[in-house]
């Protein structure tokens, strides 16, 4: 049966092979956009999956998936800069020193 394939493609015009390659050169270019459309998905999956994780609720902001990539990572650096701006607030108290010793004397 193969040699019956191997001799059809000895007898194909040059036409029929250069219609051949252009069906595979298609075949690719859709498996290259196909590729690069699941890459782009994912990363805006991710995205959404950090920007729900930097919220209380776990709920993405009103109106931000209509804003689209931009608007989502404009959100996302939004909340880490107010992370970064309260990094101050979130540190534990200084500790004095009378009070270290103390506690040092218990144990």
């Amino acid at each position: 049966v193969d040699e019956d394939d191997d001799d059809d493609e000895d007898q194909a015009t040059p036409a029929m092979q250069e219609a051949r390659r252009e069906v595979i050169k298609n075949k690719i270019r859709a498996i290259g956009k196909m590729a690069h459309a699941f890459t782009v998905l994912r990363e805006e999956s991710e995205s959404v999956l950090h920007l729900k994780g930097l919220t209380p609720t776990g709920s993405i902001p009103k109106g931000v998936l209509m804003g689209g990539k931009s608007a989502i990572q404009d959100a996302i650096s939004g909340f880490e800069q107010a992370k970064r701006l309260d990094a101050v607030n979130e540190k534990m108290p200084p500790r004095s020193p009378s009070s270290s010793s103390t506690e040092l004397g218990k144990n």
